[in-house]
This record gives structure tokens, C-alpha cells and sequence, in this order.
């Protein structure tokens, strides 16, 4: 019997990828309730600030204990998925603008978001087989992280409900991508949350997403500023 709460880390392998994740059982997880799940992009920012990307982690443990021990939610099984040195060619839905080319250069010069989200999939099964979850799931990133979040409701509308989008790097990649996101179906069954500092570039798109109708319905959306 698996003790909660606690993280347990494993590695999947999809083609020529491995790559770490962390799943998170709150102390309501068992055998007799199933919990929603939030799957997060770049997992190593999760808990350890010695891991994360700018030298901070989003406190995920503590934080959803604490919300569940004041009966704001019953809990949520959160899966991450870590990033690799390549993290901004698989964090990119589309091609970057070219002042940004020169950062996004691996060995095959290729962007590989839609490889991400294929292996998004592989976690999602692995995890749905041996862990005690519902059908109701989100996505979460921040940065390039929230650029996927996005692709990925967009591309797998039918499987999640909501999309966390923190400090949207929109700006960096091709126009095309705003243009993706106006034409999409999402609509007033997906809840999209974003959060970002006053000072941040991208606050246009999102407020155009959440304003934006699709077959006559709203999305439902969070739109807050720091």
C-alpha cells in the first residue's frame, strides 16, 4: 500500500526519448476514490527549487495539502513531466520568429511539440492503468511550458477540460500560432486559467481567447494579472 502524500518519480521511454516524470498522490488519493488529474509541463519546477529553471518551484506538495486541509478541494493527482536541454524545441508548437532561431538549435534543428504531445500520451495511458484517476483531466505550463498547455487543449480538446496557462511566451513563435488558437473549437466546456505579471508581452491573445466565441458559446475563462 502506497503511503500518502508522496512523489513518486519513474521513467518512461518513448522512441528515442527517456524522460523523468513525478507523480503526485494527495493524501486523499486510494483504491476507493478516484481523483482528477493535472498533467505540468516542465515537472523538475514542481517541488525542488534546486531543480527548477529559475531557481523556484511551484510548492505543489504543500500547497495542495494545505487546500485540502482547508476543504477547498478534494484533491488532484499531478503528473509532471520534466524537461530536457532541448526543452524549448519540444516546448514549440509551431517555429519560433526568427530573432529567436539562434536559441532553438539542437542537432536536428528540428521543433518537436507535436513529438511532446505524443508523448504526453504515453504518460496519460501509463498513468491511467496504474493509478486510481477519473476522466477529468487538465493540463498546466508556464513560458514555453504555457504555449504547450494551450497546443495541447487545442489538439486534445475531446480529453481535457482545462488548461492552466501562466506567463504565455507567445511572442516567440510565428504568428501562426495566434492564429491556430482564434480558430480552434474550444468552447464553454473548457475552463482556460491564466496568470501573469502586469509587465508581461502576451495579455492580448489570451483576453482574444477568452472573449472569442465558438458556435455561440464562451470559452470560460480566468484572466489575472499581477
Amino acid at each position: 500500500m502506497i503511503k500518502v502524500p508522496c512523489v513518486i518519480e519513474k521513467e518512461i521511454k518513448f522512441e528515442d526519448w527517456f524522460r523523468k516524470i513525478n507523480i503526485y498522490l494527495p493524501s486523499t488519493y486510494s483504491d476507493n476514490t478516484k481523483l482528477p488529474v493535472i498533467y505540468a509541463y516542465d515537472g523538475n519546477n514542481l517541488y525542488d527549487p534546486s531543480m527548477g529553471l529559475s531557481g523556484y518551484s511551484w510548492d505543489v506538495l504543500n500547497t495542495m495539502e494545505s487546500l485540502i486541509k482547508e476543504n477547498v478541494t478534494k484533491g488532484y493527482v499531478v503528473v509532471g513531466l520534466y524537461n530536457s536541454k532541448d526543452r524549448l524545441l519540444e516546448y514549440a508548437p509551431v517555429a519560433y520568429k526568427e530573432p529567436y532561431k539562434k536559441f532553438t538549435k539542437n542537432d536536428k534543428n528540428e521543433i518537436t511539440g507535436d513529438k511532446t504531445l505524443s508523448f504526453l500520451r504515453v504518460v496519460m495511458d501509463y498513468i491511467e492503468k496504474n493509478y486510481n484517476i477519473s476522466s477529468e483531466r487538465y493540463i498546466m505550463g508556464s513560458s514555453c511550458g504555457g504555449n504547450m498547455s494551450l497546443y495541447t487543449i487545442i489538439k486534445y480538446s475531446d480529453l481535457f477540460k482545462g488548461a492552466g496557462v501562466f506567463s504565455i511566451a507567445s511572442n516567440l513563435l510565428d504568428d501562426s500560432y495566434k492564429e491556430m488558437i482564434l480558430k480552434s473549437n474550444l468552447n464553454s466546456n473548457h475552463l482556460i486559467y491564466n496568470y501573469m505579471g502586469s509587465k508581461e508581452r502576451n495579455t492580448n491573445i489570451l483576453l482574444k481567447i477568452i472573449k472569442s466565441q465558438r458556435k455561440g458559446k464562451m470559452i470560460k475563462g480566468i484572466f489575472e494579472i499581477m
